[in-house]
């Protein structure tokens, strides 16, 4: 089973806040990936429940597109923009959770 953790927004204190949820997701996940921000990579990079950093980049379809071709089992968002929102639901993902502020 795949996870997909959207940690896209904010500042690198709300990407470091989302690595309990990535922890608390590689214990009942094969593998968790992370989405972030081209700016947050290098933050995440050695991160051990990782089994890849994305960047978020490009068009919102093709991102889609390369989440709905990995087969993601879930997804959480933890810091809600309308892309980050739109990407879990775009790319297939059966299970999505986030902030109550979006729809997912």
């Amino acid at each position: 089973m795949k996870a997909l953790v959207f940690a896209t927004g904010g500042g690198i204190g709300d990407v470091l806040l989302a690595t309990p949820v990535m922890r608390a997701l590689r214990s009942r996940y094969d593998e968790v990936v992370a989405l972030t921000a081209p700016r947050h990579r290098d933050v995440l990079r050695a991160n051990p429940d990782l089994a890849a950093v994305w960047l978020d980049e490009g068009s919102v379809w093709s991102q889609a597109a390369r989440i709905a071709a990995h087969g993601f089992d879930a997804a959480v968002v933890t810091w809600a923009t309308s892309r980050s929102a739109a990407l879990p639901f775009l790319g297939r993902v059966p299970v999505r959770a986030g902030q109550a502020r979006r729809l997912y």
